[in-house]
């Protein structure tokens, strides 16, 4: 009131403002994830998912990513463009390193891709149903 209608925001600069809470994430479990993968069906669709998931990626970070931004020799991934107009590394796990190589280099998808339940890029390799 004192900001906006008395136009007298200085009698009012001193109080502190509530926090905001913050939302709690949540995490897919991993069927859920399987189930998400196998719903997409181009390979292409498949690895943006591995990849933005594993790594934890938010729409515009992964939609900016590049194949020379993959370091497999560190298992990292530049983003550029992160939050905040900054460049950052995040961690690419095994998993994740597979499908998103296997996937630039026009080799036939294995099974990494096809299944793999990238939560923390942890799980081990299923073999796909389609083929």
């Amino acid at each position: 009131m004192y900001a906006v209608t008395l136009e007298r925001p200085e009698v009012v600069a001193f109080l502190r403002r509530p926090k905001v809470p913050l939302k709690k994430v949540r995490v897919l479990k991993g069927r859920e994830s399987r189930q998400l993968m196998d719903a997409l069906p181009l390979i292409q669709h498949r690895t943006l998912f591995a990849v933005s998931y594993g790594c934890g990626l938010r729409v515009s970070e992964a939609c900016q990513l590049r194949i020379e931004d993959i370091d497999s020799g560190r298992e990292r991934i530049l983003v550029r463009e992160a939050k905040g107009g900054k460049a950052r590394y995040v961690p690419l796990g095994p998993t994740v390193l597979r499908c998103a190589t296997t996937t630039s280099s026009g080799a036939p998808p294995g099974p990494t891709c096809s299944r793999a339940a990238v939560v923390g890029a942890r799980t081990s390799c299923r073999p796909s149903r389609r083929g």
